[in-house]
């Protein structure tokens, strides 16, 4: 449960091992991986840190904010993700990337201004509280996208949306939905919301920006819906 402070680039290496920290991870150095196939635990933040290359596949189990000091530091996970707690991501202008799933009944929450890639579904099989993506580069999809926080369960991306490999489902229970800019790439985009709102008034949809190249659009929320002027 020691804090770590990086004084100098950090490579830390497990194979089929876990490997686990219990306390912060700090300093302003890169915090590099192996490409193993064990887990990894991140028990409290990593804050500062210039980057955070994790290219194992293991379960990644996150109970923090995740900070790269860096305005390009990158952030790149490619095992599947377990959110801990309500966690930040933040890489300013650097990309970051999810290359598997994406749960917990937690907030999930990015800022900056990079882009971001998704390869796996988020909420496939424990829905995350909110998704709320505030970061202005290109948010790419590669799987379906499910929040349950209630009233508070929103789905927001405030950059646009490329959609890729298939068609894409995206359900806010009752929470708000946002998207700006959406491009389809040929694939198809469905709109929902819980069958059973608990007695939740049906959350808003907002588009505040083009849909392109979409191969069919479907809105299945019965909450009230805003399209862009233009």
């Amino acid at each position: 449960s020691q804090n770590v402070v990086l004084a100098a680039n950090a490579l830390f290496t497990a194979g089929a091992g876990s490997i686990n920290f219990g306390g912060t991870i700090a300093g302003g150095f890169q915090l590099n991986f192996d490409a193993g196939s064990g887990t990894t635990t991140f028990g409290s933040t990593v804050n500062g840190v210039t980057q955070i290359s994790n290219p194992r596949t293991g379960l990644i189990t996150i109970t923090g904010d995740q900070d790269t000091g860096l305005s390009n530091g990158i952030i790149n996970h490619v095992g599947n993700v377990a959110l801990a707690a309500n966690t930040q991501f933040s890489s300013g202008t650097g990309l970051t990337s999810f290359g598997g799933t994406v749960n917990g009944a937690f907030n999930f929450d990015l800022v900056g201004g990079g882009n971001t890639t998704f390869s796996g579904a988020v909420g496939n099989n424990n829905a995350v509280a909110r998704l709320r993506n505030q970061r202005s580069g290109t948010s790419t999809i590669s799987g379906n996208q499910t929040t349950a926080g209630g009233a508070a369960g929103i789905l927001l991306y405030s950059g646009p949306v490329l959609l890729a490999g298939a068609d894409r489902i995206f359900d806010s229970g009752v929470g708000d939905m946002t998207f700006a800019a959406i491009n389809g790439g040929t694939f198809g985009m469905t709109l929902n919301q819980a069958s059973n709102n608990g007695g939740n008034l049906p959350g808003a949809t907002f588009l505040t920006g083009p849909l392109s190249n979409l191969g069919f659009f479907t809105n299945n929320r019965t909450g009230p819906t805003s399209l862009a002027s233009d």
